[in-house]
This record gives C-alpha cells, structure tokens and sequence, in this order.
C-alpha cells in the first residue's frame, strides 16, 4: 500500500478506480450511454474515412466500393464497422429506456 501512495501514478489509479466516489444506485445498465457514444464516435470516423475513398458518380460508384474493400487498407474493417449504426440504436434505445424506468425525467432528481 505504501507503493501504491508514494508513486504518483498509481496513487491517480488508485484514487480514480477505488476511492472515487459514485452513486449507490449504481448499476450496470449505465454503461449502454458509453457504449451508444463509443458506436457513434467510430461511426463518424469510418465515415469519414469511406467518405474519403468514395466516388459519388453513378459510373464510378460500384468501382469505388470495390476500391475500398480490395485495395484500401483494412477497407473492410471500416465497411463492417459502418454496422455499428444497429449497434448504436440498441445501445442507446437501452440507454433512453433505462432513464425512463429510473424515472430521470421526474422532478426530484436527487435519486438520480
């Protein structure tokens, strides 16, 4: 324990993941708004990322898809990854139905 205090780095790691203080209705249903933000956030950069290999041209289009499933790096992963918007529905459908029963939206948000 005495390690853990005089190292600066792990003291931050002890007090952020021990010590830091949370809500005692806490529960595991929380995590689903990090997961819907996670979805989101590679969402927006595999489109960016397809966005930049892609050709909106009605000759060039299939071409284009085929550009980037072929001969872009790991262009593959970010098509497939472009599915997270299922992923990123649930997980926030989940989240929205999670404050609902919780009762987040009431007055006396002091259980919240």
């Amino acid at each position: 324990m005495r390690f853990v205090k005089r190292n600066s780095i792990f003291n931050f790691l002890y007090e952020f993941a021990v010590i830091y203080p949370s809500p005692a209705n806490l529960n595991i249903f929380y995590n689903f708004g990090f997961l819907a933000l996670f979805a989101l956030i590679s969402q927006i950069l595999t489109g960016v990322f397809l966005a930049m290999h892609y050709v909106p041209h009605m000759d060039y289009a299939f071409a284009s898809v085929e550009h980037i499933m072929r001969d872009v790096n790991y262009g593959f992963f970010c098509d497939i990854f472009m599915l997270m918007c299922l992923f990123f529905f649930y997980s926030s459908l989940c989240a929205f139905s999670q404050s609902l029963y919780y009762g987040a939206y009431a007055f006396p948000r002091q259980l919240v």
